[in-house]
């Protein structure tokens, strides 16, 4: 049996086992075969009373687990369980004789699962609004600060489970505090770092912040160093390598654009500082137009990461391939809002979008 696998744990149920032998035509031994079948499943659970399991609902299949709950087999191994409970004054009469009731139940049962299934759905996606909309207020309550510009760091926490030790990455992190994706982890208390490329911004960075910082451009590959195009709005700064021209048309808006030298440095070269950290909680990614880039850069059979904040704003043409690429190494888009996308793992996704 595989004990993360939500729908064999359930065909390893004495309920399923007995259910199965039930709904065979001809049943031979009776009731003798059934406490067989109960005496070995009670070997095999003492066995293996030491083993650990992860929860049934924190499971991939764990939908198809409730589907086969609600198959007849299953459903006549259960009545069969509590019916023996009282045997002693008529419980196994009583439970031959509502057989045709039970098969009528699972019938039923069958036919509304899907639109059960639905509302499971729904009922989830309103838990998780109502757990942001309490963030927000126990915020106000507990003194935490929320600075991401539309709630990004809120839903990072919610889908972390309000978590008070973790581990997150801010590339593009500007000068710490503005909008920040990260601060709010920072003062949780959990651990992790912040990258940003220009200089001038680096140095309010690493006085704002008391996590690492580090002063480099993050790219698919080490380059060496690189120009950056700057100006007054230093919000849209970006590598010349990533400079569109209606790009520089914005960021000209700030200012006459400067070019100021920046060294390159890949993902995987910063994580070597932290050598126990395969998972990221939380990743806020905000490069002006070079996330593709970055998460070129990234193996991601090394490090995993909990959910992972894009920034989308202005460059749709590298949506599709930040979209497909993170696809392909097991995420997908929970939701987005006007600036960012927010990616989780595939098995997070609890309804359709």
């Amino acid at each position: 049996m595989n004990p993360n696998s939500a729908v064999e744990r359930v065909k390893n149920h004495l309920s399923y086992k007995l259910g199965q032998e039930l709904i065979k035509p001809t049943m031979g031994g009776g009731v003798f075969r059934l406490l067989k079948i109960a005496r070995n499943h009670k070997i095999q659970k003492k066995l293996n009373s030491n083993l650990k399991y992860p929860p049934l609902e924190s499971l991939k299949d764990y939908p198809q687990s409730l589907e086969l709950q609600n198959q007849l087999g299953y459903r006549l191994g259960e009545e069969f369980l509590n019916a023996w409970k009282f045997w002693w004054c008529g419980g196994l009469l009583y439970f031959y004789l509502r057989i045709p009731s039970i098969k009528a139940e699972s019938r039923a049962k069958q036919n509304i699962y899907p639109h059960q299934s639905y509302f499971k759905e729904l009922l989830m996606r309103v838990k998780h609004i109502e757990a942001i909309n309490d963030v927000f207020w126990s915020s106000k309550i507990n003194d935490i600060s929320f600075r991401g510009q539309l709630g990004q760091d809120a839903l990072a926490y919610v889908l972390n489970d309000c978590k008070k030790q973790g581990f997150f990455v801010d590339i593009g992190a500007h000068n710490g505090l503005m909008v920040s994706n990260s601060y709010l982890f920072e003062q949780l208390g959990w651990k992790g770092f912040c990258v940003e490329a220009n200089p001038k911004t680096f140095a309010q960075l690493k006085q704002n912040r008391q996590c690492d910082v580090y002063n480099f451009a993050v790219f698919s590959k080490n380059i060496g160093i690189t120009r950056m195009a700057t100006s007054c709005n230093s919000g849209l700064d970006t590598l010349e390598l990533n400079l569109t021209a209606a790009h520089k048309a914005r960021v000209e808006k700030g200012g006459e654009i400067t070019y100021v030298q920046v060294p390159t440095i890949t993902f995987d070269e910063l994580m070597v500082n932290y050598p126990q950290i395969s998972h990221i909680d939380f990743m806020s990614l905000d490069v002006e137009g070079g996330e593709l880039e970055v998460l070129k850069g990234i193996d991601f059979n090394k490090y995993s990461f909990g959910c992972i904040a894009i920034e989308h704003n202005y460059f749709k043409d590298a949506q599709k391939e930040v979209s497909e690429l993170l696809k392909s190494k097991g995420y997908r888009m929970l939701m987005w809002n006007a600036f960012d996308y927010l990616f989780v793992r595939d098995e997070r996704i609890r309804w359709n979008y």
